[in-house]
């Protein structure tokens, strides 16, 4: 029986199309294979786990993409389009979606950091056990995941967004608060933006002491690099 749902978003990892703003600091090509090892390493941490029981689906982008999608992360996880002209409009349909399939709530999160806690997502999904709206913020302004009841869900407060500034999650909840959405927050946690981020994941994960949830593919391809 459905019941509650994670969709992970994902862009094909083609050199040039993600991680812009790192790629000035370590390369195109560099990037994008960081970006294909970090969407790896949080779906290990995802696979993981056992308790609160979600399904995790794939949001990809662009549509005519799962081909590419199917290569790099394989035939396990069910795999649907991202829609939309920009964020909000993509994170909207995700949701829309999950929604007419069946699931009671549905939750959104970026690939954008390879070790965010298991916690942090059995935390939002266990909120929406009394909460409408749950929201993962990231440490500089922006929000990691979204989620809703279904009962709950509006696209508006999506729509006609400015991404990419450190008002993004101050914003939304202001958004929701005009809709009398009740909504709550997980812990914080770091995204993986520019090379500042990047290092900071390293001190994160010294070398040679492994913690439970150290993306071991990010971590040995970002070690081998000379970072400026």
């Amino acid at each position: 029986m459905l019941s509650n749902c994670l969709i992970v978003m994902v862009k094909c990892p083609r050199k040039g199309k993600v991680k812009s703003r790192l790629s000035r600091s370590i390369g195109e090509g560099n990037s994008a294979e960081l970006y294909r090892r970090s969407a790896l390493d949080l779906l290990d941490t995802l696979d993981a786990i056992k308790y609160p029981q979600f399904d995790v689906l794939i949001g990809y982008h662009p549509p005519d993409a799962s081909d590419c999608i199917d290569s790099w992360i394989g035939s396990k996880w069910e795999k649907i389009p991202q829609s939309g002209n920009d964020l909000g409009e993509r994170q909207a349909s995700l949701l829309k979606k999950a929604f007419e399939y069946g699931y009671s709530a549905a939750c959104v999160t970026t690939s954008d950091s390879p070790d965010i806690p298991a916690e942090r997502f059995k935390e939002a999904i266990e909120k929406l056990s009394r909460w409408e709206s749950v929201i993962g913020p990231s440490t500089d302004g922006g929000y990691f995941l979204i989620g809703f009841t279904k009962e709950s869900f509006e696209e508006t407060p999506f729509l006609d967004m400015v991404w990419s500034h450190p008002g993004v999650t101050d914003e939304m909840e202001n958004r929701l608060e005009r809709f009398g959405t009740r909504w709550t927050e997980t812990e914080p946690w770091p995204d993986i933006d520019n090379v500042v981020d990047v290092k900071a994941l390293l001190a994160r994960h010294p070398k040679g002491i492994g913690r439970v949830n150290e993306p071991k593919r990010t971590m040995n391809f970002l070690r081998r690099l000379n970072l400026p």
